[in-house]
């Protein structure tokens, strides 16, 4: 039941009170927040309003994490909220593919033209 987390972070407490905050700064937020003292009671009232309701809720996001940008030539280009950019291919189909050899054979005749 986190005992063991519990003397850790008691001897650390006493050694390095900086080491301790760096390692273990948001275990006493849930600990302040959750109004208990120890990491053995924290999990016991967890355990307890598990218990009391255990359907697990899920969360619907309210926008995408990804969207499509482009999407082209068997390639889909999408971004994520922070701007960033990755790029994912596709196969094509039959058709595409005939159509894109029929598109490059029109290009090169009217190259050699």
């Amino acid at each position: 039941m986190g005992s063991h987390i519990q003397k850790y972070m008691d001897i650390l407490k006493k050694k390095d009170k900086a080491l301790y905050e760096k390692q273990f700064s948001k275990w006493d937020a849930c600990l302040k927040k959750a109004k208990v003292a120890k990491v053995e009671d924290l999990y016991k009232k967890i355990h307890a309003e598990i218990r009391k309701s255990p359907a697990r809720v899920v969360k619907k996001n309210a926008k995408p994490s990804r969207k499509q940008v482009s999407k082209k030539d068997g390639q889909q280009v999408f971004q994520d909220s922070k701007n960033r950019k990755w790029l994912r291919t596709f196969k094509l189909t039959k058709e595409q593919r005939k159509a894109r050899v029929a598109a490059k054979l029109q290009a090169a005749m009217m190259k050699n033209l």
